[in-house]
């Protein structure tokens, strides 16, 4: 590690930190894991991203990337939804490999803590509506993408109604959101062919079904928690789902 701490600092002369992330940081990593290195700086970074296929010992190529954020960035990271985790709050794993000795204090724990995204009512009905749209037109490439759209944003709308959970990488992120305890009906099997990670042929007809069944299971189960989730929720949107209007609206032409 010394030399890839060497080699960042020489890099961006601005160097403050060089940490470790990924699942090397998380004790997690496997024999083809590339090796996440970022710099911290104390002005902006000559160069963001730096990537490298480097001849190990073993004769194995090693992937190494080095991101560079300057420490208010890195700061300002932290108020920012992660875009990989479902609308969760992460704790991303990071470990100091070396530190300025200024920054030696602030960086004593130099996890990232993340916040959840809102609830994205308006994205997911827009996702639904053009998976609708999609299979009318006969377009199964276009519906295969909105169901994908339409199951990305679905956790977003059932975080609030279920156990907070704070997750620290992708794959974590999904099966925290497929083990949600509080669900539509078939939402496990519906969420993993919407994204197309059943593991199964799904033909554009019962692909459409799972993607609405999911989308008008989800505003059945929010529309009597509206009332206090409306200060996170769209302006104006709040009341379609408690009126009934949102449920029509996803059903109709179908």
């Amino acid at each position: 590690m010394n030399h890839w701490v060497a080699r960042a600092r020489a890099a961006e002369p601005a160097a403050i930190a060089v940490l470790l992330r990924g699942s090397h940081a998380r004790g997690e990593a496997g024999p083809h894991s590339d090796l996440d290195l970022t710099v911290l700086t104390s002005e902006p970074p000559l160069t963001r991203y730096r990537a490298e296929l480097v001849e190990t010992e073993e004769g194995r190529l090693l992937h190494v990337s080095v991101g560079a954020l300057s420490w208010a960035n890195w700061l300002a990271e932290r108020n920012v939804p992660a875009e990989w985790s479902f609308s969760l709050p992460t704790r991303q794993a990071a470990r100091v490999l070396w530190v300025a000795a200024a920054y030696e204090a602030a960086l004593a724990d130099p996890l990232v803590l993340q916040p959840p995204g809102p609830p994205n009512l308006e994205d997911f009905v827009e996702a639904a509506a053009k998976v609708k749209n999609a299979f009318v037109a006969g377009d199964e490439l276009a519906l295969r993408l909105a169901a994908q759209d339409l199951a990305g944003w679905a956790p977003s709308l059932l975080r609030p109604l279920n156990p907070p959970v704070i997750v620290g990488s992708h794959a974590a992120a999904l099966r925290v959101v497929l083990e949600f305890p509080v669900v539509p009906p078939s939402y496990c099997p519906d969420m993993l062919a919407c994204l197309g990670l059943s593991g199964q042929a799904i033909s554009a007809e019962e692909l459409h079904e799972r993607a609405l069944r999911l989308a008008v299971g989800i505003i059945d189960l929010l529309a009597p928690h509206v009332e206090e989730l409306a200060d996170q929720l769209e302006p104006d949107l709040p009341r379609y789902p408690r009126d009934g209007r949102l449920r029509r609206y996803l059903r109709q032409g179908i």
